[in-house]
């Protein structure tokens, strides 16, 4: 949407009122941002901050615009891409314009992936059954031919067919229920987050109501009655009020924690390169942008417009941002935040330039407006902001202590009494933990690296015990590291999350205080980007499997705005949002510690690795089909796989056996081309010191 067409403020409320759902587009820019209704989601409470309002997706038409183009004489697509308000204002896409965008839930059923070659990508082919399916990057893979079906509604017959030719995967259902940010995610969110923001008022007005009518000398005798037990109702009523007064001094406790980890952090120099690199930096994000532009058939001015939105005071919303609107100075807002973690006013111009230079040769010329005049509200961003993770406000909201002592305490009994029977062993007491199982001498496996796992956003390990038992069954005798990140994993952190070079030495000092020089790491989701760290700052890492990746192409804004500024589109996504994302410690370690410098990997850092790549088709934060084209493209020979798993949002693994047994023979496809590398590496030196020896002795 230009800036000529962008509703205005004082028509924002109208044009709300007009829109209606039509068929998808999956060929606009922000189709992964469609919703099924026009209510957008309202965020309750400290922190909370509205989303993209589906005003922006490409689900709603005008009912004129409908009516100006019948089913009968174009088709859904074609129609809806007619009849979209972007489509007036900039050059109509092709359907294969973003692989990635293409989620209408209303033809989930009918999208099957087929192998990963350029010209199969963007097609949609016949429903299959729901099982996750690899798909490798070699070249005898490519022989799988598909059939190629026009972009309709599924009809009645259809849809019944589909249905009753494949079930979903058991504990899965809830993440493929058609519920989007409407009423079910709106209600969900409402009563659960309401739910906990109400513990602690009642807390406090219980514990002042006791306090204003409990006389002290009943007091005293309560209390005495309590340690003596001789009355259940007392002893039971005292158990209360203690708990109320804990809650409300954790509230407190909270308060002030939250005030000091939410400031602009004082080490942000950490962030920053050392002088003179900022312009590779931007260099490289340029090349990243290209790349991203390639990998979904978009141009250079499209991807960096997704970096951009536009606030609508109107209804409290962030829209998207067309190319067309941004301007030199908001591009030079964005660089300097991604180059440097500065203003551009803290910058010389001449500086500034610099690092435009590598993105101006890349988009037509005279693409960017001139600078323009601000003056009153306007003055900092004017009509469009870039989103800059590390230095938007926080987005965070409050946890009751008894939320925590789910999350921190009996979680953590059950991961200990789960890892305990397995014949793990916990270690470390800092920012960075780990549970280790040492090898089995009598038992297979036992000659292997170690396998480290680095996991993600969530409540720690105990998800990854269904891949960790697939480990232990097909080698027993194999040791195995499970690092744990403690400001992830929804509980109560007494420091800042560990940096970048303080967790790559925390894990090669463990692996090397048993002997081990290398080991193949599995990271997922967050757990990518540590192991992107490694990858870059060590030598540790002779194997890697990347689950959910959000290390690779960086560039693109889906990764950085998927996860903290995206409107929810299910019910699982309305509930993740709220109990992960906005969770205070969570939400710390995105918004102050995620450093794209050290976080984004290119693929030629892999030279030399074995790696596998697993993706989940329908990732609302990782571009899964534009990773998997760009890895096509430029990924080295020792990309063994890269597998999509059909159907499958982000981590929904975690609750499908059928997905961890296609990542499971990832891994062990890329464990067995290490093995190759390794035994090639060792006939090699042997020869060399048997010809060694022959002159020695000639």
């Amino acid at each position: 949407m230009s800036s000529e067409n962008a509703p205005r403020d004082d028509s924002a409320r109208s044009i709300l009122e007009s829109v209606e759902p039509a068929p998808s587009d999956s060929s606009h820019p922000f189709s992964f941002m469609e919703s099924s209704s026009p209510f957008h989601e309202v965020g309750v409470g400290l922190g909370s901050m509205t989303d993209l309002h589906p005003l922006a997706g490409s689900d709603y038409l005008a009912p004129a615009c409908r009516e100006a183009f019948p089913a009968s004489a174009a088709s859904p697509a074609s129609a809806s891409a007619s009849c979209h308000p972007s489509s007036f204002s900039s050059p109509s896409r092709s359907a294969s314009r973003s692989p990635l965008l293409d989620r209408s839930s209303s033809r989930l059923d009918q999208i099957e992936l087929v192998p990963l070659t350029s010209s199969s990508l963007d097609v949609l082919c016949e429903p299959s059954d729901s099982s996750p399916k690899a798909y490798s990057l070699d070249a005898q893979d490519e022989t799988t031919t598909t059939t190629q079906q026009p972009l309709h509604p599924p009809s009645a017959s259809d849809e019944k067919t589909t249905s009753s030719s494949s079930s979903p995967a058991p504990l899965c259902w809830i993440t493929s229920l058609p519920w989007h940010a409407s009423w079910a995610g709106a209600l969900a969110r409402t009563l659960t987050e309401g739910v906990t923001r109400a513990v602690t008022p009642a807390a406090a007005l219980h514990l002042a109501v006791r306090l204003a009518t409990t006389k002290p000398a009943t007091a005293k005798k309560h209390i005495l009655k309590t340690i003596l037990l001789k009355q259940r109702k007392a002893a039971l009523s005292a158990l209360v009020d203690v708990w109320c007064a804990a809650e409300v001094a954790f509230a407190v406790w909270h308060a002030v924690r939250a005030h000091q980890l939410i400031k602009k952090p004082t080490d942000l120099a950490l962030a920053r390169p050392p002088p003179g690199e900022e312009f590779e930096l931007a260099q490289q994000l340029a090349e990243q942008l290209r790349a991203a532009a390639a990998a979904t058939n978009s141009t250079v001015a499209e991807e960096l417009a997704l970096w951009f939105v536009r606030d609508y005071k109107e209804h409290g919303g962030l829209l998207p941002a067309a190319a067309s609107e941004m301007t030199r100075d908001d591009v030079e807002a964005w660089i300097c935040y991604a180059t440097t973690h500065k203003e551009p006013h803290e910058m010389e111009r001449h500086e500034r330039d610099a690092l435009l230079k590598p993105l101006e040769a890349l988009l037509p010329k005279d693409s960017l407006s001139p600078r323009r005049c601000r003056s009153g509200s306007d003055a900092r961003y004017g009509r469009i902001r870039p989103i800059r993770l590390t230095m938007d406000p926080v987005r965070c909201s409050h946890r009751p202590l008894i939320s925590y002592a789910v999350t921190h305490l009996g979680i953590k009994v059950a991961e200990t009494a789960a890892l305990w029977t397995r014949g793990f062993i916990h270690h470390g007491g800092g920012k960075v933990t780990y549970w280790r199982r040492a090898a089995r001498p009598e038992r297979e496996g036992a000659k292997q690296i170690p396998v480290c796992l680095l996991h993600g956003m969530g409540v720690g390990i105990v998800p990854y015990l269904g891949l960790v038992d697939l480990w232990l069954a097909d080698e027993p005798g194999r040791e195995v590291f499970l690092f744990e990140f403690h400001s992830i994993s929804l509980r109560v952190a007494p420091t800042s999350p560990p940096s970048a070079e303080e967790t790559v030495r925390i894990i090669a000092d463990a692996l090397a205080s048993y002997g081990w020089e290398k080991a193949h790491f599995v990271g997922h989701s967050y757990g990518s980007s540590v192991l992107a760290w490694l990858v870059k700052m060590s030598s540790v890492v002779a194997a890697a499997t990347f689950c959910d990746p959000i290390c690779f192409l960086l560039g693109k804004a889906d990764v950085a705005y998927g996860f903290s500024y995206r409107t929810p589109q299910t019910l699982l996504d309305c509930l993740v949002k709220y109990f992960v994302a906005e969770e205070l410690h969570v939400a710390i370690t995105l918004h102050r510690h995620f450093f794209g410098r050290h976080n984004c990997l290119p693929v030629s850092a892999l030279e030399g690795v074995p790696f596998a790549v697993v993706l989940s088709e329908d990732d609302s934060i990782v571009p899964s089909k534009a990773v998997a084209a760009h890895l096509k493209a430029e990924a080295p020979e020792t990309c063994v796989e890269v597998t999509i798993l059909k159907g499958h949002s982000h981590a929904q693994f975690i609750v499908d056996a059928a997905a961890r047994q296609t990542i499971h023979a990832a891994f062990r496809k890329a464990d067995k081309k290490r093995h190759e590398e390794e035994e090639r590496m060792e006939v090699a030196s042997t020869k060399v010191r048997s010809l060694l020896g022959i002159a020695h002795a000639c």
